[in-house]
């Protein structure tokens, strides 16, 4: 975008899941608005070299050459705990590689706090097109984990998911964005936007945000045409769990306090039936919330199928296997949000003795599943610790009130996963999370 604007009614800083959805929530309005994305329109998804613009990896040190310096073999980015943090920074963020799983998350919770997205829930479910995955996009080794839970008295149902599962080919590619156009995600929504006259500027890195008399003013962003400060009457930061806590205590704001991160990890077994794998499904077909209220864990058939993504969780020759004779399971927790984003955007996540208690249970559910689906126990194994829904450093009631504007600073709003007040509800299952931070966008979007 080359020529940008003296003010702007609104900016919003990102375009993932809140950011996306009040771009084009306020476009429709027909309110003058500038998204900032820090992080580029992708021109291809669905592939493990798509990795390279999605995916927030370590960088590779400057001696290697500048076209090497980023490739999806080096590791991604861990928390000062040593937990993996998937997140992406891309048009769209996070919703391009999430895999479509809709549940109203920490629904009862928030409106103890005064929210309630009942009626944009209903709105958002239907636009999304939210339905429970069929039979049909189930592979023979979900089925197999399915079968087997149900005759040790564990309940698989069928995942909410966000998607046309018409156009669904059962690739098992999600994590790297459906490039069948399946799976529903914001950049859908930015083109709309984009349609009404809004801007989007990509590239581009919010480094703080300005006001003048305890009100927001604008931001200032570093551009590919060098540092700008660009005024708008309202800000609203949606730059995720991790940037945007990190933007605030840049603006000297207090926050990045009671930062989670869904923590997960998988158990693999191998199996002796031919086909029986997960191969080609649907990402997390089924889902077990059997657990879900007392022991804060949740359980889903998911493995990492491409080698180089399993070497970032297991090691070379595990990784190097075949996943034709491969069944894997997933527990994920509620972490204890015990962590801290700090103003230059390192994060620390410790597992604490609970988040353990936890992923061991799991885990142990899961061997005792995998083996009854015929897995040879001999060869299950646990993958590194991860996570994949950062959030809660901007918490409701802490940092942000109820219509999610900051306490201290009028006309800044945070409309992202930070909001998510986890160290008060520390003892409810987390959900996937979208879904309702899109319902939030909505709402917040109404109230704007």
């Amino acid at each position: 975008m080359k020529n940008l604007k003296e003010k702007y009614d609104y900016i919003i800083v990102g375009s993932g899941a809140g950011g996306g959805t009040l771009f084009r929530e306020l476009a429709s309005r027909g309110k003058d608005v500038l998204c900032i994305e820090w992080g580029m329109k992708l021109k291809s998804v669905g592939n493990f070299m798509d990795c390279n613009n999605t995916f927030d990896f370590k960088l590779l040190p400057d001696i290697v050459p500048r076209p090497m310096r980023k490739i999806p073999l080096w590791p991604p980015k861990t928390t000062e705990g040593d937990v993996i943090m998937w997140r992406a920074i891309c048009g769209g963020g996070s919703s391009v590689i999430s895999l479509g799983n809709g549940a109203r998350c920490m629904e009862k919770e928030l409106k103890s706090v005064g929210v309630d997205l009942t009626d944009e829930f209903e709105e958002t479910e239907r636009e999304v097109g939210l339905k429970p995955v069929g039979d049909r996009l189930l592979s023979k080794g979900s089925r197999s984990i399915r079968d087997a839970a149900s005759s040790l008295g564990y309940n698989f149902s069928p995942m909410p998911k966000s998607v046309d599962q018409k156009k669904c080919v059962k690739c098992h590619k999600c994590l790297y964005g459906c490039k069948h156009g399946a799976k529903w995600d914001t950049r859908r929504w930015i083109d709309e936007a984009q349609q009404r006259g809004a801007h989007i500027l990509y590239g581009s890195k919010v480094k703080e945000v300005t006001r003048v008399s305890g009100k927001a003013t604008g931001v200032i962003a570093k551009t590919p045409r060098g540092e700008r400060k660009i005024k708008a009457g309202t800000v609203i930061l949606s730059a995720g769990g991790m940037a945007t806590p990190a933007i605030l205590q840049q603006s000297g704001i207090d926050a990045g306090d009671g930062f989670f991160l869904d923590v997960f990890w998988n158990t693999y077994g191998t199996t002796s039936e031919k086909g029986q794998n997960q191969d080609h499904e649907i990402t997390m077909a089924l889902v077990n919330l059997d657990w879900a209220e007392e022991d804060l864990f949740l359980l889903s058939p998911f493995m990492n199928h491409d080698r180089m993504t399993r070497l970032m969780e297991m090691d070379p020759v595990r990784a190097m296997k075949s996943s034709k004779k491969m069944i894997a399971l997933m527990t994920k927790i509620t972490d204890d949000a015990n962590g801290r984003v700090f103003p230059d955007g390192r994060c620390s996540k410790p597992l604490t003795t609970r988040d353990w208690q936890r992923l061991k249970k799991g885990a142990s559910i899961s061997r005792e599943i995998l083996a009854k689906a015929g897995a040879d126990p001999n060869t299950f194994f646990e993958g590194k610790i991860q996570g994949a829904h950062p959030g809660g450093g901007a918490a409701i009631g802490t940092v942000v009130d109820s219509d999610l504007q900051t306490t201290a600073v009028d006309n800044l709003f945070v409309c992202d996963a930070s909001i998510f007040p986890a160290k008060e509800f520390s003892n409810t299952e987390r959900l996937p999370p979208i879904l309702t931070i899109v319902a939030f966008a909505k709402r917040l979007a109404k109230r704007l």
